[in-house]
């Protein structure tokens, strides 16, 4: 299993989080602020998720400049 890290923003706990669950070796990339792996119920071949290493409950509750960061990876 693999902690996150950031902060708590729009009231997602941490221990609530399943991504913190994500094992390490699914892991496909990981960066600074994100990481990314198969969807475990994929809709296509290759379904892949990113998803930030800070908390949030929407990617409309990181910060813009966050958001783009997060896009560019």
């Amino acid at each position: 299993m693999i902690w996150l890290g950031g902060g708590v923003r729009g009231g997602m706990e941490i221990e609530q989080c399943p991504f913190c669950k994500v094992s390490v070796d699914k892991i496909l990339l990981r960066s600074s602020t994100a990481i990314a792996f198969r969807d475990a119920f994929p809709i296509a071949e290759g379904h892949t998720l990113v998803i930030p290493k800070q908390h949030v409950t929407s990617i409309f509750d990181l910060l813009e400049s966050d958001q783009a960061q997060l896009r560019s990876e």
